[in-house]
């Protein structure tokens, strides 16, 4: 699965394109992270919602976990059925 650029460039610009590349760290970080609570569509994500995973490791996992805990045991499904969920805890 590849990361599609000309997609978050259309919707974000070139500004979240060289945001993604200079923390490029950050972001394989967080999808490793991200892919191994399940989500496998995790690039998909990644391209809706690219200042999520921009974060800094730690605050990501922190934002995600905190999430997960309210959500409960179905937070994956939660989550696939209304990534407004991921939306909210950006900022």
């Amino acid at each position: 699965m590849n990361i599609d650029l000309d997609k978050i460039n259309e919707i974000y610009g070139m500004e979240m394109l060289k945001l993604i590349n200079s923390n490029i760290d950050n972001v394989n970080n967080n999808l490793t992270y991200f892919n191994s609570l399940g989500f496998d569509d995790y690039f998909d994500y990644l391209e809706r919602l690219p200042m999520l995973f921009i974060l800094d490791f730690r605050e990501f996992k922190n934002k995600i976990d905190t999430l997960i805990n309210k959500l409960g045991h179905d937070y994956k499904d939660i989550i696939e059925n209304d990534i407004g969920v991921l939306e909210n805890i950006i900022w």
